[in-house]
């Protein structure tokens, strides 16, 4: 599958967007549909779900509670208090360099 251009992602979003504002109940219901059925990637998708989502710190009360329900969609339990692994192993600091 060839990459997404950005054009073709902001239309995507855009569409996604406009279609939870005209149906949220049933953009929402159609989410457990979508997913795969091995609990291991619904997993590994809501983590970085919440990765994502939690890129700018913590999440407030509000969007914290947005997420649980959305895990909920996921069917994957405890999935609030499973942090994301740090990513320090991937990714070093930038403007450091190591020395041989």
């Amino acid at each position: 599958m060839p990459p997404m251009t950005l054009a073709a992602f902001k239309a995507m979003v855009r569409e996604q967007f406009f279609m939870l504002m005209i149906d949220e109940k049933a953009a929402l219901a159609a989410i457990p549909g979508l997913l795969p059925s091995d609990e291991r990637e619904r997993r590994k998708a809501f983590a970085l779900l919440r990765e994502v989502l939690s890129a700018g710190g913590d999440l407030g009360d509000d969007a914290t509670a947005r997420l649980q329900r959305i895990a909920g969609l996921f069917k994957i339990e405890g999935s609030l208090d499973e942090h994301p692994k740090e990513r320090t192993s991937r990714v070093g600091k930038v403007g450091t360099a190591k020395s041989a």
